[in-house]
């Protein structure tokens, strides 16, 4: 969730940020008031289109898609209101205020965030501003400055795009679950499985985030080294198959990943 709130030079937002923004015309979006996309932060260094991709058309696939999985126009209507409500959130900007504590600069974006997330306008800006310090059994609340607000609102928007995606994908497991017909669900376990292994990426600056990521790609790496490379060697050998020493030799980082998993480290 790290392209939520910036995009390196590029990369463009996630597409339903952009089908959104150009499908925002639509009667159905009305309700949401998108905006262009140079009108929120999180989507300044997007690329605007992309090569071979019709927005317009992408926006109706992905309503066809969900209605074909259940998911009616009200749900629908309420998944894109967190996603603009996410947009917006964005926008939330942040000055200083008496001892260097963050203010939100104006409520115009915090309450239409608000709104899009159909949550207590006072309770949001409230969890932008102050965070909770717990000492013993004393319960404080202490004021955040402005760079550490603008942290919290970044967590916030990747949690909220997260905990949406993560619902989705519960709602289309139960939608797509297998049955043997009307007398109830198939007996046993069906899996079906797909491994993608994302890009290692190194930016001009990296988060914590991007480091965990980058390990998590390691170890799936490991995984398919051990599946295809290692095991396969190692039967060519019981077998008494020579090969050529580039075949055999390959990339294994698994020092690397011991450094980070264990004691002091990551």
């Amino acid at each position: 969730v790290t392209r939520v709130c910036g995009q390196a030079p590029g990369e463009r937002g996630f597409h339903v940020f952009c089908q959104l923004i150009h499908a925002r015309d639509q009667p159905f979006l009305k309700s949401l008031a998108l905006q262009d996309m140079q009108n929120y932060s999180y989507l300044q260094n997007s690329s605007a289109s992309a090569p071979g991709v019709n927005d317009l058309q992408c926006f109706d696939e992905l309503r066809g898609a969900l209605s074909a999985l259940g998911f009616d126009d009200g749900v629908q209507l309420q998944v894109f209101g967190i996603v603009a409500g996410i947009l917006v959130l964005g926008n939330c900007a942040f000055d200083e205020d008496v001892e260097d504590s963050a203010k939100l600069r104006d409520e115009v974006a915090s309450r239409r965030a608000a709104e899009l997330l159909r949550v207590d306008h006072e309770a949001l800006g409230h969890c932008l501003q102050w965070r909770k310090v717990v000492a013993g059994r004393e319960l404080t609340m202490t004021p955040l400055k402005v760079e550490q607000a603008r942290t919290v609102r970044d967590g916030l928007s990747r949690l909220l795009y997260r905990s949406l995606f993560e619902w989705l994908i519960r709602r289309m497991n139960l939608q797509l679950s297998a049955n043997s017909g009307e007398d109830g669900p198939a007996s046993g376990e069906r899996l079906l499985g797909i491994l993608d292994i994302s890009g290692f990426e190194s930016f001009e600056h990296n988060s914590l985030e991007q480091l965990l990521i980058n390990l998590s790609n390691e170890h799936l790496q490991l995984q398919f080294n051990d599946h295809v490379f290692r095991q396969e060697l190692e039967d060519c050998s019981r077998e008494g198959v020579q090969l050529p020493q580039e075949i055999v030799a390959y990339a294994d980082n698994a020092d690397v990943v011991a450094l980070l998993d264990g004691r002091g480290g990551a």
